[in-house]
């Protein structure tokens, strides 16, 4: 669902017509949902429907990666998760990453899912003030395994859960 642009500026979120789509079923369907600015993209968030627990669960007996395995714990199965929010940093303090949690939060409900998940760094301190003033909150949380592709190699990896109004 776009967001309404400010009268002054040529910025919006893509329509779910230009969102590229890969998946066989509506509700695991991931939703890439780009906010553009005179014709390109300077934010994004990807998020999809975490499948219920007996849909998640892992029958095939593979061990996961070391690095992998506190997310895989961290999951919320039966939620909007949010698997990625970037905002690029010249654009960032602008209400982006608001605007983009709010479309968010309109696909939860439209999916008729009860809470939107997600895991963010506890060391990422500007994400999780934005997280907790959205009304996130805690629900657990894994120490980081350090991996050379990882921003953050401290701290804790934070599970946090908003339900939906």
């Amino acid at each position: 669902m776009p967001m309404p642009a400010p009268p002054s500026s040529n910025r919006g979120l893509a329509t779910d017509e230009s969102i590229d789509r890969g998946y066989d079923h509506d509700e695991c369907r991931p939703d890439k949902s780009p906010a553009e600015e005179d014709g390109q993209v300077i934010a994004m968030l990807h998020s999809f429907a975490m499948p219920p627990r007996d849909e998640a669960a892992n029958g095939n007996g593979e061990t996961l990666d070391p690095v992998l395995q506190p997310y895989a714990e961290l999951e919320d199965p039966g939620s909007l998760y949010v698997s990625a929010v970037a905002v690029y940093p010249e654009h960032r303090g602008r209400g982006l990453g608001r605007e983009l949690m709010a479309q968010a939060q309109a696909r939860a409900k439209a999916l008729d899912l009860p809470r939107i998940s997600l895991i963010c760094f506890e060391d990422n301190e500007t994400a999780m003030q934005l997280y907790r003033r959205l009304g996130y909150v805690e629900v657990d949380r894994r120490p980081v395994v350090p991996h050379p592709s990882l921003q953050y190699s401290e701290g804790d990896a934070v599970l946090l859960v908003r339900g939906l109004d």
